[in-house]
């Protein structure tokens, strides 16, 4: 009974460990896959609004081949110290005050937790990073709800009246 009981606690091991092992890989293999989350009552109010940046931030151009094409698919804004990596292909900084303007809030739909949001932009006041899509990412994006509206991170973008 104690072989059995060994075996056993043996067989799930092996298996979940062999589960996991499976499960990271396609994490870690497949690409992120946005649907438009705009119109949502909670986030239709910021389509359009401008805001500046309080602080200096990066820009990087990626690829989202998965040879790493030397080809700019996409822009992403980060806080310092950035990212890095093969798919990096352009780093950037944008200075405090470039005034940019939401075009869009896109939310994973296949990402692990679940619903997590970007924002696609456009920098107004930058005209070399108008070729591709512009996005801002978790932590930096940092939606909040107050009222049950969306509102962006304060600390990095303050709004624009018009």
């Amino acid at each position: 009974m104690k072989k059995l009981s060994s075996f056993i606690f043996t067989l799930v091991i092996v298996t979940g460990s062999f589960l996991l092992l499976v499960f990271f890989n396609e994490l870690a293999s497949c690409s992120a896959k946005y649907e438009d989350a705009s119109n949502e009552e909670k986030h239709v109010h910021l389509i359009g609004n401008k805001y500046k940046t309080t602080k200096e931030l990066l820009i990087y151009g990626i690829t989202t081949d998965k040879n790493y094409k030397q080809q700019i698919d996409l822009y992403t804004i980060h806080e310092p110290p950035g990212i890095g990596g093969p798919e990096v292909l352009l780093e950037g900084h944008l200075e405090p005050g470039t005034v940019v303007q939401i075009k869009k809030v896109l939310r994973c739909i296949n990402c692990i937790p679940p619903s997590l949001l970007e924002l696609e932009i456009e920098i107004l006041s930058e005209k070399k990073y108008r070729d591709h899509p512009v996005t801002v990412e978790k932590p930096e994006m940092r939606i909040e709800y107050q009222d049950g509206k969306a509102v962006i991170n304060t600390e990095l973008f303050q709004k624009v009246s018009e």
